[in-house]
């Protein structure tokens, strides 16, 4: 498979690569070429948990076989960048809101991202839901009170400490109760167009010891990570998104998103979307997302508002939105469904 390394049998693993980085990390090498038809960069692109699933220079997948398949809580999580002329300006992470038992029922009000408000980091997980909701939303409280990682501090000191803040609450959690996972973190150093945007993706398989894998950042706005269960269908719809003429565009991601849960292809995808991003100044940023005429904010429903300036809103179209009216901002620039992209009817 082109850029994508194989175990002897066959089965993609990106969690091995003889090309290690400072940290100890892979980058899995897959091209946004093969995914998007666009410029080279690289795309994380798996469900680790129920299917791991890799593109190849045909775009077609590889799954683990059905012995090798764990039963577990699945998710969907998407990162992109945002690219100007004078380089990248934001990094958005997306994920869907259901949570699914696999003893059977479903819920579509789970967290599943969290960012530090005070500082510039956010995070995202896919696969086990018990233990990362726990764990990341200590950690994202640890950063904003100046507990756990420097204000100054590059992204491989500040991952460190994350990763060993994760470690050592697995060392004492039952044995019986873990199951895999995967932490997408995000995080900038310095500020302004001096500042450096950088995706880390940490994998722990059954408590096992943390893999780390680097995601390189291309030149060019676009989706840099897709996992969980609701990848290929998110794939399918980016696809389209980025063959229109908004292609390369934050929008063309975020509605692509959007379409693939609306669709509702996978079933443990589902609930209305969540989203945050950092952009070259500030902390984290978490924003409110409109979804079927009604407000929701890490997947919660949000009925009444005490101040609408807190929080950017955002519709499925990536349009910046007013909570109130719920229609496009006055002043907003309108970002309409392209005509070669056609509204699904589900």
């Amino acid at each position: 498979m082109n850029g994508v390394l194989e175990q002897p049998n066959g089965v993609s693993d990106p969690g091995r690569s003889p090309g290690f980085g400072s940290e100890g990390a892979s980058h899995l090498g897959l091209p946004i070429l093969g995914l998007l038809g666009r410029e080279p960069g690289s795309c994380v692109f798996a469900d680790a948990f129920t299917a791991l699933v890799h593109l190849d220079s045909t775009c077609q997948t590889t799954t683990l076989p059905r012995n090798r398949q764990r039963t577990t809580i699945m998710t969907s999580l998407i990162a992109w960048i945002g690219v100007d002329q004078r380089g990248i300006a934001s990094t958005y992470f997306a994920s869907d809101s259901r949570i699914t038992w696999p003893q059977g029922g479903s819920w579509d009000h789970g967290r599943k991202l969290f960012v530090a408000r005070q500082y510039p980091h956010v995070l995202g997980y896919s696969g086990d839901v018990l233990f990362p909701t726990q764990t990341l939303s200590q950690i994202v409280e640890m950063i904003d009170l100046g507990m756990l990682v420097d204000a100054e501090g590059d992204v491989g000191s500040c991952l460190e400490r994350i990763i060993d803040v994760l470690s050592r609450s697995l060392d004492s959690y039952p044995r019986s109760a873990l199951q895999s996972f995967q932490v997408l973190y995000g995080t900038r150093e310095g500020v302004g167009l001096r500042s450096r945007f950088h995706l880390r993706l940490v994998s722990f398989d059954g408590g096992r010891e943390a893999r780390t894998e680097v995601i390189r950042l291309p030149a060019k706005s676009g989706a840099v990570a897709l996992l969980g269960s609701g990848a290929a269908s998110f794939r399918s719809h980016l696809r389209r998104w980025e063959s229109s003429e908004v292609g390369g565009t934050s929008r063309a991601v975020f509605s692509a998103f959007s379409d693939a849960l609306r669709q509702g292809t996978d079933p443990a995808t589902g609930g209305p979307p969540q989203l945050i991003g950092l952009y070259r100044r500030g902390g984290g940023r978490t924003f409110g997302v409109l979804w079927h005429g009604r407000r929701y904010f890490y997947g919660t429903e949000v009925q009444s508002l005490s101040s609408m300036e807190t929080v950017k809103w955002h519709n499925a179209l990536f349009e910046i939105c007013d909570p109130l009216t719920l229609d496009r901002k006055p002043g907003a620039q309108p970002q309409p469904r392209p005509r070669s992209v056609r509204e699904d009817p589900s």
